[in-house]
C-alpha cells in the first residue's frame, strides 16, 4: 500500500498486486530503484546449509531468529490429525489480518532425517504438502465476448468483465476457454457470472446467475461471432474432426507470429538467445518477418538498426545483438531434428514425441512424408474396427442371436481385419518400432495416435507445405542424431543385455551369451569403470545355462556399476526396467535394459529404501504461512 501510494503521488501507475511489484523490481537494471522499493523478506525453507546440524524444523526456526532474520509466524507444531485441521482453519481465520498475503498453509515433517530419507521428486519434495484455501468468489457483469488468437493458431474466447477487485487485484478478463465450455456452463452477453482466481492467479468463470438473465441475452458461437473467418488475418477457420477448439489456418498469421517466433527462438527449440517476445513484436510491427523462417532472411543492418522502443523514443537493437542472432541463426542449421520438429509448434508435439521420431526417421523430410505415421493412424482405424466386428462381444453376440447379424460374416469381416493389422504391423513388430500387448490385443509406440494425427495434419495443410518449400529453399534438411533403422539390435560398440532369469531360457540360449560377449572378457566399455569379479567377468566365465548370483548394470554414466540379486534393479526407474526395447542409456555405451521376469506370487516385494516406515510417534507436523513479499 505505501509503494502504490506513493506512485499515485508521482502519476505513476499502481501495482496490481505484492506479486507484481516484486517481479518488476527485481528486473530493475538500476539498483538505487530496488532500493527506493520497500520490499520485505522472510524466510520459510532451507537451501544449501553448512554449520551445526539441524536435527528438526524448530532448530531451523531457532537459527533464523538467533541470526535476526525474518521469518514465518504464525507457525504450528501438531502431532495428530484433528490438531492438524484445526490449525488449517486457524491459518484461515487469521490470513486476512497478516501484513502480507496468503493463499495457503504447508504441511511438513519436522524430523530433518525423515525428510532426507523421503527425498523428493521432479517437482516437490515429499516431506511437504500444500493445503489452498478456497478462492474467493464475487457476482460481476459479463459485458462483451472477444475471440483472441494463440500461438498455435488456436482461438480462445475471452469474457470482458465488468471490473471487480478479487483476491488482491481487479480483475476485468476471464478466459472461456472454448466453445464446448461455453455450451456447457451457457455463458452468454450480459449475464451475471461468478468469477474466482484460480489458484489465487487465473481468473475463471464458475457458472451463470440465470435468474439476473436478461431477456434478450442469446447464445453465443464463436462461429457465427467470427463470421467463420480469423479476427487477426481475415482467413478462414476451422475445426478438426473430433477437436473442441476452432483453428486458424493462415500459417502467416500476425496474431500467430509474436508468439511463434518467440518458440521457435526458445531454449527447448532452436535457442537463438538474442530473440525474445520483445524483439519478436518488433520484427512483426516493422515487417522484417511474419513467421518464424523469415528469420533466416534478415541482414545484419536490418536487425541492427530495429527499433524496439517507440517512435518518440527510439531504442536500436545494435551491431553486438544482431550479430549474436544471426551466428545462433546459422548454428541453427545444423541442430539435430528433433529440435526442428519443437521449434515448429506443432500440437502434441513435445520432446517426447520429438525425440521418438527422431529415433525412427533420418531426417525432416523423411518426417513429412512417413508411412510410418499413416501407418499409426491406419493401424488405430483397423483396431477400431475389428473391436467393433469381435463376435465375443456382448453386443455381436445378442445380435446373432436375435438374427440380426450372420454368425459366419462377422466371424469372416473379424478375421480379414485382424490379418490386415497382421500384415501392417509385421515390419514394425520387427524393427521394434511398435509393442504389442498379446493379453489385450493392443499395439503400442513412443508416437501416440493422436501425436501422428497432429503431423499429419501439419505437414498436408498449407501452413506445412510452405514450410517446407521455404526449407528447402533455404538449403535446411534437419538430420537425426539418432535415427536407428531397427530399434531391437544391440548398437555397435554397446553391452550385451541380461540374460533371462529363467534357468530354462538361460540353458538355451548359454551358446548365444557367451558369443555376444566382448572380446575383453567381458568387461562393459567406457566410460563405466570395471565391475567387481562377481558380474560380467563372472558371466562370460559362468558354463552355459548357468549364471551368477548378482549382475551389475550402470544406473548412471557417471557412477559405478551397482550389483543386485533378484529379477528387478530397484536403482532404476520403473518405465527402465518395464520397457524391453526401450533404450534409457547415451549413444557413448548402449545397452538393452534387462527384461523383468514375472514375479512368484509368494516372493514378498522388497520395501523401497526411500520410503522407510513412519511411526506417527516420530512424526511432527509444521504449518508455515504461504507468504508473498508485501508492499
Amino acid at each position: 500500500a505505501k509503494l502504490n501510494e506513493e506512485r499515485d503521488a508521482e502519476g505513476l501507475p499502481a501495482f496490481a498486486n505484492p506479486r507484481n511489484a516484486t517481479a518488476g523490481t527485481l528486473k530493475q537494471l538500476d539498483p538505487r530503484q530496488v532500493a527506493a522499493r520497500p520490499l520485505a523478506f522472510l524466510a520459510h525453507g532451507l537451501g544449501a546449509y553448512e554449520g551445526p546440524e539441524l536435527t528438526n524444523v524448530k532448530d531451523f526456526w531457532d537459527m533464523l531468529r538467533h541470526c535476526g532474520i525474518p521469518c514465518n509466524d504464525p507457525v504450528y507444531y501438531t502431532d495428530s490429525l484433528e490438531s492438524t485441521r484445526q490449525a488449517v482453519r486457524d491459518i484461515d481465520r487469521l490470513r486476512h489480518t497478516l501484513p502480507y498475503g496468503t493463499d495457503g498453509a504447508v504441511i511438513k515433517i519436522s524430523s530433518m532425517a525423515t525428510r532426507e530419507a523421503l527425498g523428493a521428486t521432479a517437482r516437490a519434495p515429499r516431506w511437504a504438502a500444500a493445503y489452498k484455501f478456497p478462492p474467493e468468489q464475487k457476482e460481476t457483469a459479463l459485458l462483451n465476448i472477444i475471440v483472441q488468437v494463440g500461438r498455435t493458431g488456436v482461438l480462445t474466447p475471452v469474457a470482458e468483465l465488468k471490473p471487480v477487485l478479487l483476491s488482491g487485484s481487479t480483475v476485468a478478463r476471464a478466459t472461456l476457454h472454448n466453445q464446448d465450455e461455453i455450451d456447457r456452463k451457457d455463458v452468454r452477453i450480459g449475464d451475471t457470472v461468478l468469477v474466482e482466481k484460480a489458484g489465487e492467479i487465473i481468473p475463471a468463470v464458475l457458472k451463470v446467475n440465470l435468474s439476473k438473465r436478461p431477456a434478450d441475452a442469446r447464445p453465443y458461437s464463436i462461429l457465427e461471432a467470427t463470421g467463420g473467418l480469423c479476427p487477426a488475418c481475415g482467413n478462414p477457420i476451422m475445426k478438426e474432426e473430433g477437436k473442441v477448439a476452432w483453428r486458424c489456418t493462415n500459417f502467416t498469421c500476425p496474431a500467430q507470429a509474436v508468439s511463434g517466433i518467440t518458440h521457435f527462438c526458445s531454449r527447448s527449440a532452436l535457442d537463438v538467445e538474442s530473440i525474445g517476445s520483445s524483439v519478436a513484436e518488433a520484427l512483426r510491427s516493422s515487417g522484417l518477418a511474419a513467421s518464424a523462417l523469415d528469420l533466416f532472411s534478415l541482414k545484419l543492418e536490418q536487425l541492427a538498426n530495429l527499433n524496439l522502443g517507440t517512435p518518440e523514443e527510439p531504442r536500436r537493437y545494435g551491431e553486438k545483438n544482431a550479430q549474436k542472432a544471426l551466428d545462433a541463426l546459422q548454428n541453427a542449421r545444423e541442430l539435430p531434428l528433433e529440435r526442428w520438429l519443437i521449434a515448429f509448434g506443432i500440437p502434441l508435439v513435445g520432446e517426447v514425441v520429438a525425440k521418438a521420431l527422431a529415433d525412427t526417421h533420418p531426417d525432416l523430410e523423411h518426417v513429412a512424408d512417413s508411412s510410418y505415421l499413416r501407418d499409426i493412424v491406419r493401424l488405430d482405424e483397423l483396431m477400431e474396427q475389428a473391436a467393433k466386428t469381435n463376435p465375443n462381444t456382448r453386443e455381436n453376440r445378442k445380435a446373432v442371436k436375435e438374427g440380426a447379424l450372420s454368425a459366419e460374416a462377422v466371424q469372416e469381416r473379424h478375421q480379414e481385419l485382424t490379418d490386415e493389422i497382421d500384415r501392417l504391423t509385421a515390419p514394425y513388430l520387427e524393427t521394434g518400432y511398435l509393442r504389442k500387448n498379446t493379453a489385450k490385443f493392443s499395439y503400442g509406440s513412443e508416437i501416440g495416435v493422436a501425436a501422428a494425427k497432429s503431423l499429419q495434419s501439419f505437414f498436408t495443410s498449407a501452413a506445412g507445405n510452405h514450410t517446407m518449400d521455404v526449407l528447402r529453399g533455404l538449403g535446411i534438411n534437419p538430420q537425426s542424431q539418432s535415427y536407428r533403422a531397427n530399434l531391437l539390435e544391440i548398437p555397435a560398440g554397446a553391452c550385451p543385455a541380461r540374460p533371462s532369469s529363467s534357468p530354462e531360457r538361460s540353458a538355451n540360449r548359454g551358446t548365444t551369451l557367451n558369443s555376444s560377449l566382448p572380446p575383453t572378457g567381458g568387461k562393459p566399455p567406457e566410460p563405466f569403470p570395471n565391475p567387481p569379479p562377481t558380474s560380467w567377468q563372472a558371466a562370460a566365465a559362468a558354463p552355459n545355462g548357468t549364471r551368477p548370483s548378482s549382475w551389475a548394470f550402470p544406473s548412471s554414466p557417471r557412477k559405478t556399476s551397482t550389483s543386485w540379486s533378484g529379477n528387478r534393479p530397484p536403482s532404476l526407474p520403473y518405465s527402465v526396467s518395464h520397457r524391453r526395447y526401450r533404450n534409457p542409456f547415451p549413444a557413448s555405451c548402449r545397452r538393452l535394459p534387462p527384461v523383468p521376469s514375472r514375479r512368484s506370487s509368494r516372493q514378498k516385494r522388497p520395501m523401497c529404501p526411500l520410503r522407510p516406515p513412519l511411526l506417527p510417534s516420530m512424526v511432527r507436523l509444521i504449518f508455515s504461512v504461504c507468504r508473498i513479499p508485501g508492499i
